[in-house]
């Protein structure tokens, strides 16, 4: 995980809790009713909206976020360089496959 993730992390909490302290007391903010609505209709609209198997995939992809390492910003750009070549000169068809024969789960 990248050290500017957590400190942005941490820095967004510590700020909203910083202006909530400001103006009263951070218990004033806090209604656990209203908290299980907007948590309950937000999961109730994600299955609604999604397939249960991409709902359930999300959690893979959110910890590839933290666990996946760097790859190298020059490998990639020379990826995505040759990526750019095949679909001008073969077309989108045979973009797609070389797409799907890459290693990196971002392209």
């Amino acid at each position: 995980m990248d050290l500017g993730t957590g400190i942005g992390f941490f820095a967004g909490i510590g700020f909203i809790v910083w202006g909530i302290m400001l103006s009263g007391s951070l218990g004033t903010f806090m209604d656990t009713a209203s908290i299980f609505i907007v948590l309950g209709g937000t999961i109730a609209a994600t299955l609604i909206s999604f397939p249960l198997k991409n709902v359930l995939n999300t959690f893979k992809v959110v910890k590839n976020v933290f666990t996946e390492k760097d790859s190298k910003a020059d490998e990639l750009i020379k990826e995505i360089i040759d990526l750019a070549n095949i679909a001008r000169k073969e077309g989108l068809l045979a973009l797609e496959e070389a797409v799907n024969n890459t290693e990196n789960t971002f392209l």
